[in-house]
């Protein structure tokens, strides 16, 4: 079973007892051998699959309690095959085992096996066979239940939720066991398995639910996984392609009693701006980073038309109907699912939701409710905090607060799960333990100081929520230094160009662009102050006040020539606006009433506008996110609809051109004319979809939309011209080869001399190692890549085209027609390191498989004198030191100078010297390992 919440191994034994005296009963063991691996089905195909997770049990007409045992593999491969039980003697003695196969080292969906046998134990050791058959079908899917269980008005109860296998005339067995808090739980189900629900006070949640027959609604949404890939990356630049079962999700509001659902909704955004298609990036319909796995909305009182290409949201209510719902009620009466809108992809659901472990995240104010986060630092007269918000009325079952160190400084080490075993496998070990602080509002503040805590510098800690000394939920993560927060004294203004989008540092006339005013200390910016308000004024460069100050974010309204503004609680940035209807300097000046150091002002250059573009920007139109937001157009991916701006600009700078721009699609060459299939479209939105001829442009800013049914784009260029000027982005880059192998030719040696230029063979394989041919029109694109042997330490190889190494070059091309091509490099200092590439046109981005180990060696000694022999006196001069190994030791031999050999820029190393004598000057330097030159000077 998927063991992504909570992994624990647990053993339970049970003996008579009555008051402070053990009955003296005879007791019996018995040695299960259960099936270590099976052969098996994952994802229609066959694999070796391992023991995850077991449940045993062990019942009798005269025990008053069952002996029971669960395990579960953790973050193991897999559990051992022999258990060992002490039982009472007696007869009859039922045995019920329940086991999870699964395979290795993957979290994916698992194959359930059951079987029982009854045997009369007499005190010995006794080995059982028990006999294990599969339930379920080969079409089994299993599923998570995730949300809050209702038995009261916005109430839960907290304590130990049991999930029940009922086999037919045997007793229930217990398979697994995880807290709830306030109603919040998470829990495997299955699709044709039925499992029965036991919550804390003995009571059913649910009898024998399965993901098939559990109702949706407008409070509960089912999220349907078909099979997929997903791309998984096994090492540093190496990556697989590994299949997904099935699996159905459940997210939102539970509960016997309907009325405590009826004000209760789960709201699902199905789209972006303009209509595009969000996607899942962790599920793909083949193995290719192309075919991304769009998300379908069904809401609740439609049908869904549910495609195993496609994830579908069942249930729930669209944004629409949900916008009037305060903010103040979310978590409480509804969820809401955001999709990010960068990229359109998707990269976590359970995030999307803003829950992450048992803690809602934060909404910034006025920011796009995407932008979530699940902690916040601050600074109060209680000193420096952090702060969390549990889910509403999960805090009933927590008891406490447990500090975990880590002394490795490494990001490898860094789990947001509190679960034990994670953090046990990362290094992480208990430090101390705190009180729970008393939440306000529903929130918690944890002052660090109060934490008990002496933080060494360079360590690594973590919070946890804890129930009697039992960490669960989402670990919060804090550096050491953060206990001593100091207060900002600063502000600080700037205005940057749009990212993603071709403007010019400086910008022209009529452009709306942001001006940011930040807050800034000693340490990490928070803002500790109730009520910060400031003031940004504007002049011209005749010092007169000019009107061109907004607080709208698209410059709408009357320009003002100040503008007063106060941050948002606990933020320490703000943002106004500025545009100019023409060219001309300023200067905004920004002051503050709160003793805070202003900054100088900042000077701004607004540029005329052109009409003569010399380039064209392809980007993903991002038009109602914070601007900013412009990453560029790399995917078209299928059933989806892809909104496309085109910036039109000439050195950086929007022109005003107004008009018709054209399109084409071409092959990577750029040439050769390509026909995309009759679903793919250029149209001017993604809600009318009308086809275009051509792109409708307005003061250097063209609007259209790329729509595709179920066909599938691959290593295809858009091109869009227009006033001179084009544009050209090449979309859905796949791979065309395996992989790329790397050899030396003839001539080139893994041992090469310092600042020797020699080649390196770049050869396209397929799978087997067989050469790939590029087909016709296409190419396969690669950069060269080095990296030291040493970690951390940095290396000075240079990559170039040409066979004497003088052109540089960061990009090569395997070209249509051919398997190889020939890079050339050099390296400019010792100490060994790995050659390797990194190519979107292979299956893995690069591999470890691929480097090649050089061994540089020395090159002969020698001090560049860039032709000055004849030097003044009394002067400094430095010259660089070449070959050799460092480092090196200068001694003047004749004449007299003050000599020193240093590192001003490394890895390279300079003779510096200061002559005090004129006349003729020698110095003799020697390397490392005793090698020599002489440097031979005349000084004047």
């Amino acid at each position: 079973m998927k063991r992504r919440i909570h992994q624990y191994v647990i053993s339970f034994l049970f003996l008579f007892t009555m008051g402070c005296d053990r009955l003296k009963v005879d007791s019996s063991k018995i040695s299960l051998q259960v099936p270590k691996n099976l052969s098996g089905k994952m994802n229609s195909s066959s694999a070796t699959l391992s023991l995850k997770h077991l449940a045993v049990q062990v019942t009798a007409s005269d025990m008053s309690h069952p002996v029971i045992l669960l395990q579960d593999a953790g973050d193991s491969s897999s559990l051992g095959s022999e258990i060992t039980l002490e039982i009472p003697s007696g007869s009859n003695r039922l045995v019920q085992v329940l086991a999870a196969y699964a395979p290795a080292g993957s979290d994916d969906g698992a194959i359930l096996y059951y079987g029982d046998v009854s045997k009369s134990l007499t005190g010995t050791t006794e080995t059982l066979d028990v006999p294990l058959q599969k339930l379920g079908s080969e079409n089994t899917v299993e599923g998570r239940l995730h949300g809050r269980y209702l038995t009261a008005v916005n109430a839960g109860p907290s304590g130990e939720l049991k999930l029940f296998y009922r086999p037919t005339g045997k007793p229930a067995l217990l398979v697994d066991r995880k807290m709830m808090f306030g109603g919040w739980f998470e829990m495997v189900a299955f699709s044709d398995i039925p499992m029965d629900y036991v919550l804390p006070d003995g009571s059913y949640m649910g009898e024998q639910w399965t993901t098939n027959t559990l109702p949706t609604g407008p409070h509960l949404i089912k999220v349907i996984e078909p099979s997929s890939f997903r791309d998984r990356w096994t090492s540093a630049g190496s990556s697989t392609w590994e299949p997904r079962s099935p699996e159905n999700k459940f997210y939102g509001f539970f509960a016997k009693n309907s009325s405590y659902l009826a004000n209760k909704t789960v709201c699902v955004q199905s789209s972006l701006s303009n209509g595009g298609t969000l996607y899942s990036s962790s599920h793909f319909v083949t193995e290719s980073r192309n075919h991304l796995m769009p998300i379908k909305h069904f809401a609740a009182g439609t049908t869904p038309t549910t495609t195993p290409q496609a994830i579908a949201f069942v249930g729930g209510r669209t944004f629409a109907e949900c916008a009037s719902l305060p903010a103040a009620e979310e978590f409480v009466s509804y969820l809401k699912f955001n999709g990010t809108n960068w990229d359109n992809r998707i990269y976590d659901i359970g995030e999307n939701f803003g829950i992450i472990g048992l803690q809602t995240m934060f909404t910034r104010l006025g920011e796009n409710p995407v932008n979530r986060t699940s902690d916040k630092f601050g600074l109060d007269a209680g000193g420096a905090y952090v702060e969390i918000r549990p889910l509403p009325g999960a805090l009933e079952g927590f008891n406490g607060l447990q500090i975990y160190e880590n002394s490795s400084t490494s990001s490898s080490v860094y789990t947001d799960s509190c679960e034990p075993s994670r953090l046990i496998n990362l290094g992480w070990t208990l430090h101390s333990s705190a009180p729970l602080p008393v939440a306000t509002n529903g929130n918690l503040k944890i002052y660090l100081k109060t934490l008990g805590w002496k933080p060494q510098r360079d360590f690594q800690y973590q919070i946890c929520l804890s129930k009697d000394g039992q960490p669960y939920g989402k670990a919060t993560y804090v550096w050491a230094d953060s206990a001593d927060i100091a207060p900002p004294n600063t502000l600080s203004i700037n205005t940057s160009s749009t990212s993603g989008a071709p403007f010019h540092s400086s910008p022209v006339s009529g452009e709306c662009r942001p001006v940011s005013i930040n807050l800034s200390g000693p340490t990490m910016p928070v803002n500790p102050f109730p009520s910060l308000g400031y003031s940004v004024a504007a002049t011209d460069g005749a010092a007169t006040p000019a009107a061109i100050l907004y607080s709208s974010k698209d410059c709408t309204g009357t320009p003002a020539i100040s503008i007063s503004k106060t941050f948002a609680p606990q933020v320490t940035d703000s943002t106004i606006y500025m545009k100019s209807a023409s060219p001309g300097s300023f200067s905004l000046a920004v002051t503050n009433a709160s003793g805070l150091t202003n900054p100088a002002p900042l000077y701004v250059n607004v540029m005329d506008t052109t009409n003569t573009p010399n380039s064209v920007a392809l980007a993903l139109d991002m038009a109602t996110s914070p601007i900013g937001n412009f990453p560029t157009l790399t995917g078209v991916y299928p059933q989806g609809c892809h909104p496309v701006v085109a910036f039109f600009s000439e050195g950086g700078r929007i022109v005003n051109n107004s008009g018709s721009a054209t399109f084409s699609w071409t092959e990577l060459d750029g040439t050769t004319t390509y026909t995309p299939p009759s679903d793919i479209k250029i149209v001017d939105n993604c809600i009318s979809k009308s086809p275009q001829s051509s792109i409708n442009v307005v003061n250097g800013v063209g609007r259209f939309a790329v729509t595709a049914g179920t066909s599938l784009l691959a290593n295809i260029s858009l091109t869009v011209a227009g006033f001179g000027a084009l544009g050209k982005t090449d979309v859905n880059i796949g791979p065309i080869a395996h992989h790329l192998s790397l050899t030396l030719p003839a001539g080139s040696s893994t041992s090469p001399v310092v600042y020797q230029c020699q080649a390196v063979k770049v050869e396209a394989r397929d799978a087997t190692g067989n050469l790939v041919t590029v087909p016709t029109n296409k190419k396969i694109r690669f950069s060269l890549q080095a990296r030291s042997e040493v970690m951390e330490q940095p290396t000075s190889v240079s990559f170039y085209s040409d066979s004497s190494c003088m052109i540089q070059q960061h990009e090569y091309d395997v070209v249509s027609g051919t398997s190889s091509t020939l890079v050339y490099m050099k390296t400019n200092d010792l100490g060994v390191f790995f050659v390797g590439y990194s190519s979107q046109f292979t299956q893995n981005y690069g591999s470890m498989d691929s480097e090649i180990r050089m061994t540089p060696l020395p090159a002969p000694l020698s001090v560049d004198l860039g032709g000055y022999s004849n030097i003044p006196n009394t002067v400094y001069h430095g010259f660089g030191i070449f070959g050799g190994t460092p480092p090196y030791t200068a001694t003047v031999t004749q004449g007299a100078a003050v000599v020193n050999v240093a590192q001003p820029y490394p890895p390279l190393w300079q003779l510096q010297l200061t002559p005090s004598a004129t006349g003729p000057l020698t110095i003799q330097v020697i390397d490392s390992k005793g090698q020599t030159t002489q440097v031979n000077l005349t000084v004047y």
